[in-house]
């Protein structure tokens, strides 16, 4: 009744609605922010946009793979199966690109932590690590934040 194809194509919709879904909660804030955000880096429109870009065409691919897999037959119009599948790889190739901005956004972030740790006391820089390791941030003033 299901074929391999069916449910692999199925897996690969889930994992790619769930990931972009989880993407973009995260770009709005649902699990307590980002700390490319806390750190003051990442908070331009075109940083905000480009994240959710991301999240979007992550569920869109997810979306589109499922439908050329079951739905569009090559068979049946072999140019508009091959522009289907061209364009999806595009589509991927530019979310890739887009996820690989945020990379270069963390290792930019993490550089200026660097060279601005050497002027940092102990005490602040344990402070900055407690804030990136917690889901939510923290503004260092409350008890919990002292832990």
């Amino acid at each position: 009744m299901w074929t391999g194809e069916f449910l692999g194509s199925v897996v690969v919709l889930l994992v790619c609605v769930g990931f972009g879904g989880f993407y973009l909660a995260k770009q709005l804030g649902w699990f307590g922010g980002l700390a490319i955000e806390r750190l003051g880096g990442g908070t331009s429109r075109w940083s905000r946009f480009r994240r959710r870009l991301t999240a979007v065409l992550c569920m869109a691919l997810g979306v589109l793979f499922f439908l050329g897999m079951n739905w569009i037959d090559p068979r049946a119009d072999p140019v508009f199966f091959a522009g289907y599948w061209l364009a999806l790889v595009l589509l991927c190739l530019a979310a890739f690109f887009l996820g690989l901005q945020d990379f270069r956004q963390v290792r930019d972030i993490g550089r200026q932590l660097r060279a601005s740790s050497f002027r940092l006391s102990s005490e602040q820089r344990r402070r900055i690590h407690n804030q990136l390791r917690r889901p939510g941030g923290g503004d260092g003033d409350s008890a919990e934040d002292e832990r």
